[in-house]
């Protein structure tokens, strides 16, 4: 498990997934509306030590609550168990967001990417991974690459492969070309 602070109130962490065989991302948001949890995967390597930590964020966020975000429904991972555990919710990818995150339609069946503007960052799961620090995109359409590229993007952070935090723009002009 790789946890990183990438801006205050912004996390990423890494978790074993055993269905296939490698680390994939996670992200921990918190602002106004609570904790928004993108992905989650309570890492099974070192899955107590991870909840410690997170019980305590959750509990000095006090009433604004937890909220869990997937990208595509095969990245629901441990939402709905987290979801149990602090009384939070899933929240449809399609319904009203917390923390003023938006969903951006990737054009692969079912996935979206989220922007989270306080952080100039872009959470994406399937349709967009870091090839050693190159993103490349699987199966973007036209419509995401124009609505992505219309934002200032200071930060990508992908599901799988490592997080594109300087370059983000011109790294995303180039994948989605």
């Amino acid at each position: 498990m790789d946890v990183d602070e990438i801006a205050p109130g912004l996390w990423r962490w890494t978790g074993r997934r055993e269905t296939i065989g490698r680390d994939v991302g996670c992200v921990y948001q918190e602002g106004p509306d609570g904790i928004v949890l993108i992905d989650a995967l309570v890492p099974p390597e070192d899955g107590e030590r991870f909840l410690r930590a997170l019980d305590r964020d959750v509990a000095n966020a006090g009433r604004r609550g937890v909220h869990l975000l997937t990208t595509v429904d095969r990245h629901e991972r441990s939402s709905a168990a987290l979801a149990d555990r602090y009384g939070g919710a899933i929240v449809p990818r399609d319904g009203a967001l917390p923390n003023g995150i938006a969903a951006i339609e990737t054009g692969s069946p079912g996935e979206v990417a989220f922007w989270l503007p306080e952080h100039r960052c872009l959470v994406v799961g399937d349709a967009t991974r870091s090839d050693r620090g190159r993103l490349v995109a699987h199966g973007a359409s036209p419509a995401f690459a124009t609505a992505v590229l219309m934002l200032d993007v200071e930060r990508v952070l992908v599901s799988h492969g490592e997080p594109v935090l300087a370059g983000a723009h011109e790294a995303l002009r180039a994948a989605l070309a």
